[in-house]
């Protein structure tokens, strides 16, 4: 049964999840703004966000991967105030066109693993305790 405190929870993690990956967003790189590259790279770092900029761009950036071809699995952590989301891609798949080379946003987290993704391209949200919301009739 859907109660009223749970709908506001799912309503409250359906509007965070089309605020973080509005395209508007996206458009607005602050002075400063960097993503963040680590696990199995060559060079971990942390990029500046200059311009608009991929996943397939920022393991680039940070010298590619590592010469395993099983590091393949990259996690996307992408935070703000209110929470996180997260996705999981294949660079194989990004290579093949089979989905879409993610454009970064200011402080997303690259991590360069091995393994599958289970569930790829699928976001999963982290909604912040806070009060809950309340609809009004």
């Amino acid at each position: 049964m859907l109660t009223e405190s749970l709908f506001g929870r799912k309503l409250a993690g359906a509007l965070f999840l089309l605020m973080l990956l509005s395209p508007a967003v996206a458009a607005q790189m602050a002075d400063g703004a960097k993503v963040y590259v680590v696990g199995n790279v060559l060079n971990p770092a942390a990029l500046p966000l200059k311009k608009p900029l991929t996943v397939t761009q920022a393991i680039s950036i940070a010298g590619g991967t590592l010469t395993d071809k099983k590091y393949d699995k990259v996690r996307i952590v992408r935070v703000s105030d209110k929470g996180q989301i997260t996705t999981c891609v294949s660079l194989r798949a990004i290579k093949k066109s089979r989905v879409v080379d993610l454009q970064l946003q200011d402080d997303d987290i690259l991590d360069v693993t091995g393994g599958k993704c289970e569930r790829p391209m699928y976001w999963e949200a982290w909604v912040l305790p806070g009060p809950p919301l309340r609809l009004i009739k």
